[in-house]
């Protein structure tokens, strides 16, 4: 049941993001003083959007530990693999979105984590 209340945020998050980067890419890449690409924007904004689209289908199922791994292991990884380049990011280049993106990366990272070594619990819908 806590699944829910991680899975649930992080993926209107991704896809809050996803939509945003396919929409206003070249204003969010010059608000984060990063270059420019539009091929490498639209490919990361539709995977953003498509895995925040499958962690919302999946958001009622049973997650936590042996059920839903791959899921959880995917979003674990997105988060830590995210966190670590923006943490290095926000080094070269401490923009406030930067170290923002870092914080909530981090924070849903352990989360992830902590989702992966819980057992699960029942879910009474």
């Amino acid at each position: 049941m806590i699944a829910k209340y991680i899975i649930t945020p992080y993926s209107v998050l991704l896809c809050l993001v996803g939509v945003s980067l396919l929409f206003m890419g070249d204003e969010i890449t010059e608000v984060a003083d990063l270059p420019q690409s539009d091929i490498h924007t639209i490919l990361i904004a539709s995977l953003m959007f498509g895995f925040g689209l499958v962690n919302w289908h999946s958001k009622n199922l049973t997650v936590g530990g042996i059920y839903g791994r791959p899921l959880v292991i995917g979003n674990l990884a997105h988060c830590l693999i995210g966190s670590i380049s923006f943490v290095k990011l926000a080094y070269k280049n401490p923009s406030a979105l930067i170290v923002i993106l870092a914080c909530i990366y981090s924070v849903f990272a352990l989360l992830f984590t902590y989702l992966m070594y819980i057992p699960p619990k029942p879910n009474n819908n």
